[in-house]
């Protein structure tokens, strides 16, 4: 997910390079995503770069009701400018920059979109995940599945 921009940094303002690019899989901490697919459009701006575009994955966790395996779509899109390393002057303040920004075009005019996806994949996680909007869940005594089968413990 390392792009080389070096050529976009020396095209015109509004330039623009689309890209599209599929992983197997992806992980992010304790997330794991799977079948993820990006499309990205970089734009030059007047010294950096302006990175946009949809990312789509799939996330597998347990309902948290009835704690099925389920797998979720996810999808969102995105927008993040790139700063170049160069456009910093000051060595002490390169220093200070780099440390504190994510995204940033490095000193080899290099992207790296592992922190994009990172960022916004797991922005998108539900916070509740159900199987379904009206997932029945356990019973509190015999923990069966109610919606497999009708519990007798009421």
């Amino acid at each position: 997910m390392i792009f080389n921009v070096a050529t976009l940094l020396s095209k015109n303002v509004g330039e623009k390079r689309k890209h599209k690019f599929k992983l197997e899989n992806f992980s992010a901490g304790k997330q794991n995503f799977i079948d993820i697919v990006c499309k990205i459009t970089m734009l030059k701006t007047h010294k950096n770069i302006l990175v946009y575009g949809d990312i789509g994955a799939k996330y597998k966790d347990y309902c948290d009701r009835c704690l099925q395996s389920i797998m979720m779509n996810l999808e969102t899109n995105f927008e993040e400018e790139f700063i170049s390393f160069y456009n910093i002057e000051d060595t002490i303040i390169q220093n200070k920059f780099h440390g504190s920004n994510k995204y940033v075009i490095d000193i080899y005019n290099q992207i790296d979109l592992y922190e994009i996806l990172k960022d916004y994949l797991v922005s998108v996680i539900p916070i509740k995940k159900l199987c379904e909007d009206n997932c029945l869940g356990l019973c509190k005594i015999c923990l069966a599945n109610l919606n497999l089968k009708k519990c007798i413990c009421a």
